[in-house]
């Protein structure tokens, strides 16, 4: 099975970042396994996508914030853990 027509590059960097509708991907996908050259486009986005945590500086946020996100994750989670119990895990 031959492809006839290639992925908009803007769809081939989404694909990359997951960020399709499932039939976009999915075209996407099928094209890929035909088509050595948008692969390589894809592979070359998924390298850059993976440095892309290494850009931002690192930010160590204030105890009170630290703890009010800590307490809506417990919340969310049906928790009983306690803040104080939480930020000692995430000190560790």
């Amino acid at each position: 099975m031959t492809m006839t027509r290639h992925p908009d590059i803007d769809d081939l960097s989404a694909f990359a970042l997951c960020a399709l509708d499932p039939d976009a991907a999915e075209f996407i996908q099928t094209h890929l396994e035909y088509c050595p050259d948008c692969l390589a486009i894809v592979r070359d986005y998924r390298r850059v996508v993976g440095l892309l945590r290494f850009t931002a500086p690192l930010y160590n946020p204030a105890e009170h914030v630290k703890a009010r996100l800590l307490d809506r994750v417990a919340a969310i989670a049906g928790s009983t853990a306690t803040t104080d119990v939480l930020l000692q895990e995430h000190s560790k």
